[in-house]
């Protein structure tokens, strides 16, 4: 069993026990504070994870996208230079420009296939939704006057959510 399962059925276990142990008339206690403490690092670890991934997919997409918007504008320069003037045209230019429009094809091809820019978006996503999670955490931590168990469920819901639809990564 992984610590998130342990988590969940901590969590499970505090819903279903805190009105043993009230703090305040909302049903608050040590306990429920505590375990929101808990889902709050697990939200900022995922922040975190998730920022580090978008900044990395970024890097790869200019790493494979600017060399091949600098190697077609090369080659279609050359072809132009080649085609207006046909006669100072050497072999060597030709096999160039076959050579830098083959080069600008495959890394358009590696660019669409991997779509780094793409899960770039799907991670800054992903930091948006455990941002906002862990302020509304945070609010609860700090003050929590509402009813403890809709907090807690709403919480429990919106975390399960946000793991489910964010892209992948290892904790």
């Amino acid at each position: 069993m992984d610590i998130e399962n342990v988590n969940q059925t901590l969590l499970d276990e505090t819903i279903s026990k805190f009105s043993q142990e009230p703090v305040n008339e909302q049903g608050w206690s040590n306990r429920t504070l505590h375990l929101l403490r808990i889902t709050l690092d697990k939200c900022k670890k995922r922040y975190e994870k998730h920022t580090e991934a978008s900044h990395k997919c970024h890097k790869l997409h200019r790493l494979i996208s600017i060399p091949g918007i600098i190697t077609s504008g090369i080659a279609t320069s050359l072809a132009f230079w080649v085609v207006g003037s046909p006669s100072s045209a050497t072999f060597s230019v030709s096999v160039t420009v076959a050579v830098l429009s083959a080069s600008s094809s495959i890394l358009k091809a590696i660019e669409t296939t991997l779509r780094y820019n793409e899960q770039e978006y799907k991670h800054k996503r992903a930091v948006d939704v455990y941002g906002t999670l862990s302020r509304r955490i945070e609010i609860n931590i700090l003050q929590p006057d509402s009813d403890a168990k809709i907090v807690l469920n709403d919480i429990k819901k919106d975390y399960e959510i946000a793991v489910t639809h964010s892209p992948y990564i290892s904790i």
